[in-house]
């Protein structure tokens, strides 16, 4: 309210001033309404800004901590073969404790933040995402040799758009999309990523996942999903005009 009172934008300032506008600091000094201190699983302390900064909560295993969410959605699931043991699950004969975790998990995550392209399981397992809330952009690309996926990779992550810059050190192939130090943040694929990949026979799939929806996703196919955000996105975006 006091932002748009001073004509700035609520949520995306534009100046170091804007940014401060409506917010409680004094000499460099955060009022201690800013902080939020929380304990991790490893035991250790941390304190984050909650206006300087956003929680990212992914792959919460719901058997673990949210039984009942866990419960309710077997339990209204439309396509329960799908699930984690079911019948269209090649290890529904093999019991929980003998099969690897497969889910289902649970994230919270924040506008304009998004997953690095990678292919679940290393390439090995289908995977399903459903969107409970807000909406997701998703660029998803076919089943493929190696070597084409390498090169999509290449092409998605800026090609040579990003020469004299560090390039990512993630692999997309085999790497964790979730985990720490994986290097620059890559680029979101813009409209001329997308176009050189058609030209590849990569046959990307672009859209958006919303509340409700589901996607299926084979086994091998490399993926990103991205949180919309109420910020414009630039004309060069590949979900620029969706």
């Amino acid at each position: 309210t006091v932002r748009n009172e001073n004509g700035s934008h609520p949520d995306n300032p534009k100046t170091q001033n804007d940014e401060g506008i409506g917010r409680r600091i004094q000499e460099d000094k955060v009022e201690p309404s800013e902080i939020f201190s929380f304990m991790s699983h490893d035991g250790k302390e941390y304190s984050i800004n909650v206006l300087d900064d956003v929680l990212y909560l992914t792959d919460l295993d719901l058997v673990k901590h949210l039984p009942a969410l866990d419960g309710d959605l077997k339990d209204k699931f439309k396509l329960p073969g799908c699930l984690p043991g079911g019948r269209h699950c090649m290890m529904n004969g093999v019991n929980m404790n003998g099969r690897p975790f497969m889910g289902p998990n649970f994230y919270v995550t924040p506008p304009a933040s998004f997953t690095h392209f990678h292919q679940d399981g290393h390439g090995t397992v289908d995977s399903g995402h459903i969107c409970l809330s807000g909406s997701n952009e998703v660029v998803m690309l076919r089943r493929m040799p190696e070597q084409h996926k390498k090169r999509a990779l290449y092409i998605l992550n800026g090609g040579d758009k990003r020469k004299g810059k560090n390039r990512s050190t993630y692999d997309g192939l085999y790497g964790f999309p979730h985990g720490d130090g994986l290097g620059e943040k890559p680029l979101w694929p813009s409209h001329d990523a997308i176009q050189e990949c058609r030209e590849m026979n990569y046959y990307p799939s672009v859209f958006i996942l919303k509340p409700g929806q589901l996607v299926h996703i084979n086994k091998g196919r490399l993926h990103a999903f991205r949180k919309l955000s109420p910020t414009a996105l630039p004309d060069s975006d590949c979900h620029a005009a969706l």
